[in-house]
């Protein structure tokens, strides 16, 4: 029965209702509103490959999205991409992840454990890789054997990467020595190293359990969102020489055994939105970073 008691109750209930209808009705319509990133409402319409390469670089008649919300333009054209459903957690095989992702390509991975024998690099521009749900990745060999750099996901010298929805796991490797004092160190570098790569998103990463977690190099237009970094052994996040704004917004970096985040030898980056808290030393170093903005939701910082 109605009553004053329940009525927040039953607007809430109602509103749920038309949000769930008004989601439905839209992809079934063929369109997203595109300043939203794809989430669990999204994939549980079953979306077309269209609907899907649109909602992430978007169409003829509307190019931004989420995650190109930051580009002064997108050179993706969804009529030349195609969507690969990897559903295969081997990294060989029908409908697996390759360690070379190609180009104007958007790799969707089904909801489970992933585990590769090898760097995953992006190999050519306008390639995406997303998660549905609950989408973990390890690595079941150390990635930087012969001591050059390594990471989990790599991108050298490309444009219009996305890397969204995925926990990125160190401890699932198999790979860690112990100190005797109780610290921990990886034997792989980086989660994700993304180097001289422009109009980036990260979305929804977790990158944890690892030495870094997240580097960014000479890059341009790297919107990291919605992610965490953390249990790393020495850095969260890594920004160094970069010229262009890059940016941290909605994000947590915490609990890292060395320094959260590290801006170096870089201008113009911004963090906002974002918490980092409890790393060992500092939470925020600036190291020659010039104009860069950090938002009020920052804990602390240490100008160096």
């Amino acid at each position: 029965m109605f009553s004053p008691k329940n009525y927040k109750y039953w607007v809430a209930s109602i509103f749920l209702f038309f949000s769930f209808l008004i989601v439905s009705n839209a992809l079934a319509d063929g369109t997203w509103n595109n300043n939203n990133f794809i989430n669990d409402s999204f994939w549980r319409t079953s979306p077309t490959a269209t609907q899907i390469k649109e909602a992430i670089f978007g169409n003829a008649s509307d190019t931004k999205t989420a995650y190109t919300q930051e580009r002064s333009s997108n050179p993706c054209s969804t009529w030349t991409i195609g969507i690969v459903n990897v559903q295969n957690y081997a990294t060989s095989g029908i409908n697996s992840l390759p360690q070379s992702l190609a180009a104007n390509t958007i790799y969707v991975l089904n909801v489970g454990t992933y585990i590769t024998s090898g760097q995953i690099a992006y190999a050519g521009n306008c390639s995406a890789i997303i998660g549905k749900w609950n989408t973990k990745i390890y690595s079941s060999v150390a990635l930087n054997s012969g001591g050059s750099i390594s990471a989990m996901f790599k991108s050298n010298n490309l444009q219009n990467i996305v890397l969204s929805d995925i926990k990125i796991d160190g401890l699932g490797d198999g790979l860690w020595a112990y100190r005797s004092n109780g610290d921990f160190t990886s034997w792989n570098t980086y989660w994700i190293y993304f180097y001289n790569t422009k109009n980036t998103s990260i979305n929804s990463i977790s990158a944890y359990n690892n030495k870094n977690g997240i580097q960014v190099e000479i890059n341009e237009n790297t919107v990291v969102t919605n992610s965490l970094a953390y249990n790393n052994s020495t850095y969260g996040m890594i920004f160094i020489s970069n010229t262009k704004p890059n940016y941290i917004i909605n994000s947590q970096i915490f609990n890292n055994n060395n320094v959260g985040v590290t801006i170096k030898n870089s201008t113009g980056n911004i963090i906002t939105n974002t918490q980092i808290y409890n790393n060992k030393f500092q939470w925020v170093v600036l190291d020659n970073a010039k104009n860069s903005i950090l938002s009020p939701s920052i804990l602390s910082y240490f100008p160096k």
